[in-house]
């Protein structure tokens, strides 16, 4: 593994031991926030990183005259430690809003009803997905705080699913049609794509119930304006990850 010693100012180089007051595993925007929080309170840091870079999910790659997001991209208002973080660095002018929101504030049950079917949606099909919009939402809105006795219990059991699983369980429906209910797969396979960027299998069911209640519901959650994809950087996401790694080894 490389290891990340932030406070000495240079990366040490691998060691059989290594005195520190906190070990952060993953030199992530996670981690690497931690360690400047750590770093700020007095403490030695060691980061452990398995990759040969810093950024985790997050990196920025060169495309053409510009580059391209391969990670994390999206920012929205509600964020409130990134965009306080983007103001420390002096990098607020590179927000840069996206434009191709569609306006599904006046229904927000229409907020799974995108583009991802190759034909247009028929009334059973948009029926059926906004059916399974409110379901899933009252579904984020009920998950327990963590003082709620059964807070794990609940979670777990959102937890042990994908959000494959999830479709498989409630896509059936005597009103559909073979054609309609694959159709609303597409629709809600198109969703977990353009939202996660993964497949459905590849997400469990609980992180979109939290994503879901993190934004303020699912409309804003799947659209632009004023939502979870809001807004991306200029110079990319990477580049905030670099200047933060800089600003710890100061």
């Amino acid at each position: 593994m490389s290891l990340f010693h932030f406070g000495s100012g240079q990366s040490a180089p691998p060691t059989n031991s290594i005195s520190t007051d906190v070990c952060v595993a993953g030199a992530g925007p996670a981690g690497l926030a931690c360690a400047r929080l750590l770093l700020k309170a007095g403490l030695s840091v060691v980061v452990l990183e398995g990759r040969s870079r810093i950024g985790g999910r997050t990196k920025t790659e060169p495309l053409g005259k510009g580059h391209v997001d391969v990670g994390a991209q999206w920012i929205c208002k509600s964020q409130e430690h990134i965009n306080s973080l983007l103001k420390e660095l002096g990098l607020e002018d590179q927000k840069r809003e996206q434009k191709w929101f569609t306006d599904i504030k006046a229904s927000p049950e229409d907020a799974l009803v995108r583009s991802g079917s190759e034909n247009a949606l028929t009334a059973n099909e948009r029926e059926r997905l906004k059916e399974i919009a409110r379901y899933i939402q009252r579904l984020s809105d009920e998950l327990p705080e963590k003082t709620h006795p059964e807070y794990h219990e609940i979670l777990q059991e959102h937890d042990s699913k994908s959000f494959e699983a999830f479709m498989a369980d409630h896509l059936e429906s005597k009103k559909l049609s073979e054609t309609e209910t694959q159709n609303i797969r597409k629709e809600l396979r198109q969703f977990i794509c353009n939202t996660f960027a993964c497949e459905p299998n590849q997400v469990s069911f609980l992180f979109v119930l939290e994503c879901i209640k993190s934004c303020g519901s699912l409309y804003l959650l799947a659209d632009g304006e004023d939502g979870a994809q809001e807004y991306t950087l200029r110079c990319g996401l990477g580049r905030v990850v670099e200047m933060l790694g800089e600003k710890i080894q100061e």
